[in-house]
């Protein structure tokens, strides 16, 4: 199974999310018409990454329990993302704020790559965003 997801969601998702036209995974939108443009690959395959991601860092137990949590607490009601983030964070163990580590991986696009570097006694650590094309520019703001 894992190399399945490999294979299927996680190479695909940064693969996709490398481009210059990648999105977040989390946009607000304000005309119906605009649900539509942001359920696509990158979604999907970056969703699904981020989720396992999740699981992994909180541990599949505490990841279910509150996964169910929030299918019970929204199963008749409209739900926000942060609202998931809020049940996950009530059975998390970890001690790091779910909501805010959440939010860097679904509200920005792209993900980051670490650069250590060490001269003498001094190490640097640098993080960028990762594009495909290493002669693109990308401004974050």
């Amino acid at each position: 199974m894992d190399t399945v997801f490999l294979i299927e969601d996680l190479i695909d998702a940064l693969a996709l999310d490398s481009t210059l036209s990648s999105h977040p995974i989390v946009k607000h939108v304000s005309h119906p018409d605009q649900i539509t443009e942001i359920f696509d690959r990158i979604s999907y395959a970056k969703g699904a990454s981020v989720i396992r991601m999740l699981e992994g860092f909180m541990g599949e137990e505490n990841f279910r329990e509150g996964v169910k949590a929030y299918l019970i607490n929204f199963q008749f009601r409209n739900a926000e993302t942060n609202d998931l983030w809020s049940c996950l964070q009530r059975y998390s163990t970890v001690d790091k704020n779910i909501p805010h580590v959440m939010d860097t991986w679904t509200r920005q696009m792209g993900y980051p790559v670490l650069t250590v570097t060490q001269a003498g006694d001094t190490i640097t650590l640098t993080q960028q965003r990762f594009t495909a094309d290493q002669n693109a520019s990308y401004d974050p703001n």
